[in-house]
């Protein structure tokens, strides 16, 4: 028990009923050991109560369950002190619909409470989750006590008394245990939801909605919805309704997240049958007050959900067996989830106490299998990162290679006037020779020196070209206007044949603390997309602005074109890898994508303006 008060009752057996002694000293009592009537045929009235006590007997557990018909209980309680006693009666069990508590006094009605989770806050005493009544007794005064339960869920029969102090003390640390759930519930929400947005997935939509659908029903069932006012129809719906809906989202959660229809298809069947039983009874629900005997169903949906509750720890240990990836966590969920269900349904059925550990064991059970489900997902995450980096390196090196293919198609294209001059000089020295020209010497010392210039031309042209390739990991301050111009160079080829104007405006300081190669891979990517979408749309006058701005250590990129824009919808799918199209930018756009926001902490956009598209690249100081 969390609640450090001394527990002490005194108890005798009147012909009728029990009586419970306030002594001097007595601090928190559980008032229990009840005489009980069954109001089978719900016609019984105080009035005829007090008339025939002897209709009341014994109950030998106070946890009774869900009755369809009214049950009354009788006590007496005794004050043996010589001044007034100003007690607080609690009934542990939050959710009991309609109670009834009449005080008597000599076969006389004193006072007449109105209690329970059904009842307009309007016409209760106290506000507060749980089903509270104040009662002051007289000194050396006894007086009855009857109470009527009327509920669509179990009934407990005890009620826990405290002084006026003691209650505070007890209200403010169950307020400190919910502020807990609450709190940890909705920060691990906004944690998905983050998640979802940057990798959306239904397994993600449905623990959301199972981490919302159990604070929702948690806090439902234990009142503290009621407290604060929420109308009643509501507050019953969210328990109810929504609590299935969630318990359906726990059933499906598997088949999505390890797509279990290849590992056990007919336990997905048995699982999707199941979830959806549930989810009618969770639209069912709603309806309740067309007829408020509905929730009487909740026992077979109850009973449906404990079923689920088994088939996912079978799930969760096949799961095991077959080494999939995180199934230890979803092992681990699922057994502490299903320990709290059982011991929650056999609170529901009234086989265990309705104590403190009941009405938090849903909770605890839904924070641990909240909390290892998040493991669980946080390693999907992880490889899925590491999945991507290893697809990002290969697809990197793919972008590489073609990138190497086509600047040696370029290098291949600059070198042909050179290698002529040296064939023509080669040749010049051959026939000086064959026809023994008497400048001879002078001819060889000159065709040399034309040989030398023209490899040397050749070499600095292949380096130049292959520069972008080289030191790839290492970090270095680039100047943005020379890396383009670069790129130009080894596009000069493609440039030069469809006649491509191309403007440069830049400041003059566009230094870059950053990767060289990434960038200008990056760069070269995009200019190759608008020169390819100039050859394929056969634009007439292609032109290519590129503006440069330098603002905080952060480069930004303008790469406009005439080229007629993106035609794809949304405009940023250009940047998804499966559009691999003839007419697509294929990986390029998807690859200069992911370097960018990956590699080089920066982005890349893109717009349509009034002659074709326009990609605005970010670079910052990594």
């Amino acid at each position: 028990m969390i609640f450090k008060y001394f527990l002490f009752f005194f108890f005798t057996i009147f012909s009728f009923a029990n009586s419970l002694i306030i002594n001097k000293n007595q601090d928190l009592h559980l008032m229990k050991d009840f005489l009980i009537y069954e109001d089978k045929n719900n016609l019984t009235k105080i009035e005829s109560i007090l008339e025939d006590k002897s209709i009341f007997k014994e109950v030998k557990k106070n946890n009774i369950g869900i009755k369809k018909h009214p049950i009354w209980t009788y006590n007496k309680i005794k004050n043996t002190t010589n001044k007034i006693e100003n007690l607080i009666f609690s009934n542990p069990r939050s959710g009991i619909d309609f109670i009834n508590v009449y005080i008597t006094h000599n076969n006389k009605v004193l006072d007449e409470i109105t209690l329970g989770d059904m009842v307009s806050q309007n016409e209760t005493r106290f506000i507060y989750r749980k089903s509270d009544f104040a009662l002051e007794l007289l000194p050396n005064k006894e007086y009855e006590i009857f109470i009527r339960y009327k509920s669509y869920g179990p009934i407990d029969l005890n009620w826990e008394i405290y002084n006026k102090n003691s209650y505070v003390s007890y209200i403010s640390k169950e307020s400190l245990i919910f502020g807990f759930i609450a709190g940890f519930v909705v920060l691990i929400s906004s944690y998905i939801i983050f998640i979802d947005r940057l990798l959306p997935s239904m397994s993600h939509k449905l623990y959301f909605v199972v981490m919302i659908g159990s604070l929702s029903m948690q806090f439902s069932i234990t009142g503290i919805l009621y407290q604060i006012g929420v109308p009643i129809y509501l507050n019953t719906i969210l328990s109810w309704s929504f609590g299935n809906f969630a318990a359906a989202c726990i059933g499906f959660f598997p088949i999505y997240f390890f797509d279990l229809k290849k590992l056990m298809p007919k336990t997905t069947l048995l699982l999707y049958i199941l979830s959806f039983i549930l989810l009618f009874f969770a639209i069912l629900f709603l309806f309740y007050p067309l007829n408020y005997d509905l929730l009487y169903l909740s026992t077979i949906a109850n009973s449906i959900f404990l079923l689920v509750s088994f088939i996912l720890g079978y799930v969760s240990i096949n799961l095991y067996l077959k080494k999939i990836d995180g199934a230890i966590f979803y092992l681990f969920a699922n057994t502490s989830f299903t320990i709290a269900a059982i011991y929650f349904s056999l609170g529901i059925l009234g086989l265990v106490k309705a104590d403190s550990l009941f009405y938090f064991s849903l909770g605890i059970g839904s924070i641990f299998n909240i909390l290892f489900i998040g493991m669980l997902i946080v390693r999907r995450l992880l490889r899925i990162k590491k999945e991507k980096d290893d697809a990002l390196v290969l697809i990197n090196e793919y972008s590489k290679l073609s990138n190497i293919g086509q600047s040696m198609v370029n290098i291949s294209h600059q070198w042909k006037e050179p290698i002529n001059h040296i064939y023509y000089a080669v040749n010049n020295i051959i026939a000086a020779k064959e026809f023994k020209d008497p400048n001879l010497e002078n001819i060889i010392d000159s065709s040399i020196d034309q040989i030398k210039d023209t490899a040397k031309y050749m070499t600095n042209t292949a380096k130049d070209f292959l520069s972008i390739y080289q030191d790839k990991t290492i970090i270095k301050n680039i100047e943005i206007t020379k890396s383009i111009e670069l790129i130009i160079d080894i596009l000069k080829k493609d440039i030069s044949q469809m006649n491509v104007k191309i403007e440069i405006n830049s400041n003059y300081n566009n230094f870059i603390l950053a990767d060289k190669y990434l960038v200008s891979n990056v760069l070269m990517i995009v200019l190759e997309n608008s020169i390819k979408t100039f050859r394929n749309r056969n634009i007439k006058k292609p032109r290519i602005g590129i503006n440069i701005t330098n603002s905080e250590k952060i480069v930004t990129i303008k790469i406009a074109d005439n080229a007629g824009g993106v035609k794809e919808y949304p405009i940023d799918s250009i940047f998804k890898k499966d559009l691999t199209n003839s007419n697509s930018t294929g990986l390029g756009l998807f690859l200069a994508k992911n370097i960018l926001t990956m590699k080089l902490y920066g982005d890349i956009s893109v717009q349509n303006l009034k002659e074709g598209a326009c990609f605005t690249i970010v670079l910052k100081d990594v």
